[in-house]
């Protein structure tokens, strides 16, 4: 039977940063905005913070970047080991990790590395504030997939056009087969205030996605004002998605689709063949 995967992490699974509010990077659609919405910890204190919370299956740990763009995850290691032996799920969405990074992340126990993919410089450069190129991004992801852990890129449209195209591009020339399609959602008070995807263009990159041979899913952080993105995405035959409406699910569900529904990131439950 044809089957639509859909996520929902909420308290069991919770999205942490590490770094509390504290981001040094301050990305032109951000300034650390986004990680508000986040659980604050610490490295020191990550263990404790998780253990305390009951009926919890496992967590996203993430946070903000250094002036160069780096999030340093290495102190986090001895915790995340400690919480995979007893039992939970952990995922990191890593910024540009080194080999030896991605290496000591999945001795830990990490079962899924989340990487942002850029390909279009000027984004880079002017957007993210980063002194970096399209073939470190490549150079990151390739030390992920190698590392044996499930590697889960996510490319975000509204950027710009050429960003999204390339870094599709890098993740299928990387092997890598799925990939998590966001949408720009821009905070107040940032230089990108008001600017979000639109959704003829984010219907675009999907079918880019799957032109390249890649397993999309909509990942959550997207513009919520695009009202019929998730059933047109349906009907192109996208079968992963995170956070749908309900009324996206009873649609789905009256096509004859078998919902397989579960609480945590859609970067730890597994894809869906499509049909």
């Amino acid at each position: 039977m044809r089957t639509l995967t859909v996520n929902y992490p909420g308290r069991r699974f919770p999205a942490v940063s590490v770094t509390g509010t504290e981001c040094g990077l301050g990305c032109d659609h951000c300034r650390g905005h986004f990680l508000k919405g986040m659980l604050a910890s610490r490295p020191s204190s990550l263990h404790r913070d998780l253990s305390m919370i009951k009926g919890i299956e496992g967590a996203m740990i993430s946070g903000g970047c250094d002036s160069r763009g780096r999030l340093d995850l290495s102190g986090c290691n001895e915790a995340i080991s400690k919480l995979t032996s007893e039992g939970l799920r952990i995922a990191v969405h890593a910024v540009l990790p080194t080999a030896e990074e991605c290496r000591l992340l999945v001795d830990a126990g990490v079962e899924s590395i989340c990487l942002d993919i850029h390909g279009d410089q000027y984004v880079i450069r002017d957007v993210l504030h980063l002194s970096v190129s399209p073939e470190d991004y490549m150079r990151s992801l390739t030390a992920a997939r190698d590392s044996g852990a499930r590697v889960f890129p996510h490319v975000t449209v509204g950027l710009s056009t050429s960003d999204w195209e390339q870094a599709l591009r890098i993740i299928a020339d990387c092997g890598i087969g799925e990939v998590a399609i966001l949408g720009l959602t821009s905070a107040p008070g940032t230089p990108l205030e008001g600017i979000e995807a639109s959704e003829e263009e984010m219907l675009e990159a999907f079918r880019a996605a799957f032109s390249l041979g890649l397993e999309p899913t909509l990942g959550c952080m997207r513009p919520r004002s695009l009202r019929n993105l998730e059933k047109r995405l349906l009907q192109m035959g996208v079968r992963n998605f995170a956070s749908p409406s309900r009324s996206t699910v009873a649609a789905a569900e009256e096509s004859g689709l078998e919902v397989v529904e579960t609480d945590t990131c859609c970067c730890i439950s597994c894809t869906s063949p499509r049909g």
